[in-house]
């Protein structure tokens, strides 16, 4: 949250709008971890069903030759236990994503509401200042209209003065 805490100088309208573009921002990159992520697990599930049907053919191989030879089922072993590694890996790498994708939704959502929530707030702001400044211009107003009013009025007891003297 470092980056939230970051203080910002300024009206709280531009304060709130760099604190929203900060929020975007974070969106951006989550989303493109988020992409990235889905990239990496399509790539691990392409290499692990290659490597399925490499020992799958393997197999097939060597049950059609009758009786393999040692150094051929030591490759069969040495393949298996790398698929099987392979697979593990992937499974650890799934499960890895698994748990950042929903970290990373999680991070999204949590963000756009706050994104959400500071706008809504910005916007109730500025019509709040939009009202105050409404109601001083109309202050202004009635000030100058009643300021007129005295100046006139004044200018009639000055007249008024003149001519009794």
């Amino acid at each position: 949250k470092q980056w939230y805490q970051r203080r910002v100088r300024g009206t709280p309208k531009s304060v709130l709008q760099e604190t929203i573009r900060l929020q975007q921002e974070r969106i951006g990159k989550y989303e493109k971890k988020l992409g990235d992520l889905v990239k990496a697990y399509k790539v691990l599930q392409d290499e692990k069903k290659a490597l399925q049907d490499t020992v799958t053919a393997l197999s097939e191989d060597t049950a059609d030759e009758g009786e393999a030879s040692a150094g051929s089922r030591q490759q069969i072993v040495a393949l298996t236990k790398s698929l099987a590694s392979l697979n593990d890996t992937k499974n650890t790498l799934e499960s890895r994503y698994q748990f950042d994708k929903k970290d990373l939704l999680e991070q999204v959502e949590r963000l756009k509401a706050e994104s959400l929530s500071d706008k809504s707030r910005l916007a109730r702001e500025r019509e709040s200042l939009e009202a105050g400044l409404r109601e001083l211009k109309t202050k202004l107003r009635h000030e100058q209209h009643e300021r007129e009013q005295e100046q006139t009025h004044h200018v009639a007891m000055l007249r008024e003065l003149q001519q009794m003297l």
